[in-house]
C-alpha cells in the first residue's frame, strides 16, 4: 500500500535559545497578573468598588488601608492601579496575538518598570512596609529579569559563544509563508 510520508518538522532550535523565548513569556505571564493587582488596588482605593473581594497576597498589605485613609492616598492608589492595568493589559495582548513575541522596546519598558519597582521595594523606608519585603523584590526583580531577557541574553550569547539567532528563530530572510 501507499504509505503516507511523515509531516517535515522544523529542526529543533538550540536549547539557548528557546530559552529566551520562554524566560520573556513567563514574564509576560508575570506581567499580566498585574491586572490582578489593578483591580484589588481600585477594591481598596475606589469606595464604588469596594464590593470586589480582596484575595491574598494583597489582603495581606496593611499599608494599603493606611494609604486609602486619605482621598490623595486613594487618588494615587487608583493611579497606581491604572498604570498596572494598562501594563497588564499589554502583555496579555501581546501573549494573545504576537504568541509571546515582542519587539524589544516593549520588553525594555515593562523590564524596567519591573526592575524600578523592585528597587523601591528593596530600600528604605519603602521596605519596612509589610508584605511588601522580600516578596516584592522577588516577584518584580524575576518578572523585570524574564523580561529583559531579549536584550541580555544576545550579548550573553555572544559573551559565551553561542550561534545569535534572532527572536523568530529564523536565519534566512525569506518569509515565514514561504518556508
Amino acid at each position: 500500500g501507499i504509505v503516507a510520508a511523515p509531516y517535515p518538522t522544523r529542526p529543533k532550535e538550540p536549547e539557548i535559545f528557546m530559552m529566551a523565548v520562554d524566560l520573556f513569556e513567563i514574564g509576560l505571564y508575570l506581567n499580566a497578573l498585574e491586572v490582578v493587582f489593578a483591580i484589588q488596588f481600585w477594591a481598596v482605593a475606589v469606595p464604588q468598588l469596594s464590593f470586589i473581594p480582596r484575595i491574598p497576597p494583597v489582603s495581606d498589605l496593611t499599608w494599603l488601608p493606611a494609604v486609602a485613609s486619605s482621598d490623595g492616598g486613594k487618588a494615587l492608589l487608583a493611579w497606581y492601579g491604572a498604570v498596572h492595568f494598562g501594563n497588564g493589559l499589554a502583555s496579555i495582548l501581546i501573549l494573545k496575538n504576537e504568541g509571546g513575541k515582542a519587539p524589544k522596546w516593549y520588553a525594555l519598558s515593562f523590564g524596567l518598570a519591573q526592575l524600578l519597582i523592585a528597587v523601591f521595594c528593596a530600600i528604605e523606608p519603602m521596605k519596612n512596609a509589610t508584605g511588601v519585603f522580600p516578596i516584592g523584590p522577588l516577584f518584580h526583580g524575576a518578572a523585570g529579569v524574564a523580561l529583559l531577557s531579549p536584550i541580555w541574553r544576545p550579548l550573553l550569547d555572544k559573551a559565551t559563544g553561542a550561534p545569535v539567532k534572532t527572536r523568530s528563530g529564523r536565519k534566512s530572510r525569506t518569509p515565514k509563508r514561504y518556508q
